[in-house]
């Protein structure tokens, strides 16, 4: 039975043990399975899997945040599949490179011409081959746990492979159902209780508890039922063949299925009469309608039908799914090595906060198991139904949640002259002497306000683009000068990144960057034969870093991102360039990329400067020009180094 079922009914067993000391009450399988996926997808969410998902067209963008939020069950189970196939044919070409060097490929390759040859189709493979084999993997799993070792401080390489360790949770207690192993299904469903403390399920921590408890005592409580269970007698078998059992709790559903399609019970429940009618008969009902596809042999088994992924079309096509996820888990670097915590697909890097509750989840969610056992049912110092404190882990998800602030310094001013205006009125009311007119000529505040908040900061200064607006107004002339000698155009590169935004609609930085290259161009004419790009530079700590600071004020919280290849996925502009950082690391992007893309043109010279890492850079597209030097300056303000490049 589902968790919601399972502590109604352990509760009821608790009030009347005597009487039902005898029932054992199993948590459904099926229910689990759907919760764990939850569990995965709340760890996914914003990491770029939807956006691969989508984008290799294995799933829709639509079906992708589904199988995220745990519904499509089929789909859910094949995305993992998929995915986590994928990610092994990625990890195994380094798997492979570090073993060469560190001389432990023999057994890598002996493994892989052991798995080809024994999972040959023409060929059965008998019980003590597969135990051989099995053996040999285990061998492998060492090695992987080394390479493992040497990667940890690359922290999306630990990310996706802990994605990777809860599919294995995951396949395994599916494995323990199909097949009824029930040693297998304990342990998996032991393996994914941290888990499910981690992410705040607190029903399945609680009681889940209660049920691996009951479950470890069976031998012991209930004997004849523990060897039933050993046996396979905890999951339910509809037909002959293998590998095709399912949870008891999976079971009720297919048989609730025919009271909730056309004809069932949805659709009569507002009227009393037919809602009883229904509950009255439906059991007779159902079994009739069973007798019946049998006698029409509907629904019957196929005489030599194998398992729905065995065919060989969805084979096929599972093959050139797998194939696409591939090609883009390494088109975006998914086991890149980078200290960072990196959305895949955007390159925004997670904070520290939650680079440690994604990366330490499953200890977080071990340590809560253990309090939960030692205050609530050894020591008992707590109550056993007390609410459990979420822990409402940081995701990559907190990084797109923009916190919202109220605005107070409206009503904390009108609270400020509120009070001071009543201790005015009572002063004059205990008839002391208050000059009122030259009381009211005043501010009602500590401060100027002309000049400073209410708690006492200085305003911020307005910005350059009002001056730039009172200079503005007697101008009628919108274009610049033509000029009938050769002459040159001066960018301020950021300025030009502002004004454009996204108005190309890019999805990629390498696009974004050619429509900047193609705006940069557009300025060369017959006349203008020089055009000269310059980047500010974002030095921390500084005094114009501390206005930059203040300029954000108000603004949508940033999200840090490094531009590092051109299929990179831009998201989010406005959240984008709002970080320093990111458009340091964009300048950067950009230059690179006209240095190495720009068509030389006799007539035609592109000098750049300012946003390369190398602070003192200038990059000119003549390369027999001499006086490149002169240019390079390590001021921040592109606005004063344009004087250099005028001059």
């Amino acid at each position: 039975m589902d968790e919601g079922l399972y502590n109604k009914a352990k509760m009821l067993q608790w009030a009347k043990m005597e009487e039902l000391k005898s029932v054992v009450i199993v948590l459904g399988g099926f229910h689990t399975q759907m919760t764990f996926t939850k569990v995965i997808g709340k760890y996914l969410d914003s990491s770029g899997i939807s956006d691969i998902w989508a984008e290799s067209e294995v799933f829709g963008e639509t079906t992708a945040e589904n199988i995220l939020k745990g519904k499509l069950w089929n789909r859910v189970m094949r995305a993992h599949k998929l995915s986590y196939e994928a990610l092994w044919r990625v990890l195994w070409p380094l798997l492979v490179l570090w073993a060469k060097d560190n001389g432990k490929d023999d057994k890598l390759v002996d493994l892989s011409m052991q798995l080809a040859s024994k999972f040959d189709q023409s060929s059965e493979m008998d019980t003590a081959a597969y135990s051989n084999l099995i053996d040999e993997v285990g061998q492998v799993t060492d090695i992987v746990r080394e390479f493992d070792a040497t990667r940890q401080d690359d922290s999306t390489y630990c990310y996706w492979r802990q994605y990777m360790h809860l599919v294995c949770i995951l396949l395994r207690f599916t494995r323990a159902i199909r097949e009824g192993t029930w040693e297998l299904y304990l342990s998996s469903f032991a393996e994914m209780l941290p888990w499910f403390a981690a992410f705040d399920h607190t029903n399945y921590t609680r009681w889940g508890v209660i049920f691996l408890t009951d479950m470890k005592l069976l031998p012991r409580t209930a004997p004849e039922v523990c060897q039933g269970f050993q046996s396979g007698d905890f999951v339910t078998k509809e037909t002959k063949h293998a590998f095709n059992q399912i949870a008891d709790d999976q079971a009720l559903e297919h048989v609730n299925k025919s009271g909730k399609v056309a004809g069932g019970l949805v659709g009569i429940t507002r009227t009393e009469s037919a809602r009883d009618r229904w509950c009255l008969t439906y059991n007779e009902r159902a079994k009739l309608s069973e007798d019946t596809k049998a006698m029409f042999d509907v629904g019957a088994e196929t005489k030599g039908a194998s398992h729905k992924d065995l065919g060989k079309a969805r084979m096929q096509r599972d093959e050139e799914d797998v194939l696409k996820l591939v090609s883009l888990f390494r088109r975006y670097d998914v086991f890149r090595e980078t200290g960072n915590l990196v959305v895949v697909t955007t390159g925004d890097v997670a904070s520290e906060e939650i680079k440690h509750d994604l990366l330490k989840a499953e200890e977080i969610g071990k340590t809560i198991v253990k309090e939960f056992v030692q205050a609530r049912i050894i020591k008992k110092e707590i109550k056993f139904h007390d609410s459990l404190k979420q822990k409402k882990l940081k995701t990559f998800e907190t990084l797109y949640s923009v916190p919202v602030s109220l605005d107070k310094s409206k009503t904390v001013a009108v609270k400020a002259d509120r009070d001071l205006l009543r201790r005015v009125v009572v002063a004059l009311e205990s008839g002391r002497d208050v000059d009122v007119d030259t009381l009211l000529q005043k501010e009602f505040s500590p401060v100027p306000l002309s000049i400073a908040t209410l708690d006492g900061c200085l305003r911020h200064s307005s910005g350059k683009s009002d001056l730039g607006n009172i200079l503005q107004q007697n101008v009628h002339q919108t274009q610049p000068p033509v000029s009938q000698y050769e002459t040159c155009t001066i960018i301020d590169g950021m300025a030009a990144v502002q004004s454009l935004g996204n108005s190309p609609g890019s999805k990629t930085f390498g696009q974004w960057s050619d429509s900047f290259t193609a705006y940069v161009s557009s300025h060369f004419s017959d006349n203008c034969t020089r055009v000269d790009v310059v980047f500010d530079r974002y030095v921390q700590n500084s005094i114009k870093g501390g206005a930059r600071e203040k300029r954000k004020d108000g603004k949508s919280k940033g999200i840090r991102r490094d531009v590092e290849s051109r299929e990179q996925r831009i998201a989010n502009w406005d959240r984008f360039i709002v970080v320093e950082e990111n458009k340091a690391s964009l300048a950067h992007f950009l230059l690179t990329e006209m240095t190495q893309r720009y068509e030389a043109h006799p007539r035609r010279e592109l000098v750049v400067s300012g946003g390369f890492n190398e602070i003192l850079k200038v990059w000119s597209s003549n390369t027999s020009r001499e006086d490149l030097q002169e240019l390079s300056s390590d001021h921040e303000e592109a606005d004063t180094r344009i004087v250099l490049h005028a001059n």
